[in-house]
């Protein structure tokens, strides 16, 4: 299956890396099973990677901003938090709406989106949840 323009990279528990997606892989169903990386010539079982988009986004210091990445703020607020992609609650200011996409995850029953203007240029990538755990909560 192409990216068609999508990317992803995939953790590798056993060797605690990140690997650089190729194919990623769907049974009949098209349920994913699987990931082939450029990395190594190997087929990767859904069992031993998981696979994170990336958010077609770049941070101020023009990294690319991946899903399960820690973005901390230049400015004291909002606190840094997680890349997730799923529903979350989005206050405008006026009232909360549900909001289906990628958004922060701070931990503390803060839920906010960056990506919908150009809020995200004031945030660096500081570190992933698998290789830099202590760096949330």
């Amino acid at each position: 299956m192409a990216n068609n323009g999508f990317r992803y990279r995939a953790w590798l528990e056993k060797n605690k890396e990140y690997l650089c997606v190729k194919t990623i892989n769907l049974d009949d169903s098209g349920i994913f099973n699987g990931v082939t990386c450029y990395e190594y010539d190997f087929f990767y079982s859904n069992r031993d990677v998981v696979l994170q988009q990336w958010t077609g986004l770049k941070d101020s210091n023009g990294t690319d901003i991946y899903e399960g990445d820690i973005l901390a703020p230049e400015e004291i607020t909002p606190r840094c938090g997680v890349v997730k992609y799923g529903e979350y609650t989005e206050d405008d200011g006026e009232y909360y709406q549900k909001v289906f996409g990628f958004f922060v995850d701070t931990g503390a029953d803060e839920e906010y989106s960056v990506f919908h203007s150009l809020d995200y240029l004031g945030y660096i990538v500081i570190g992933n949840l698998f290789q830099n755990p202590e760096l949330i909560g």
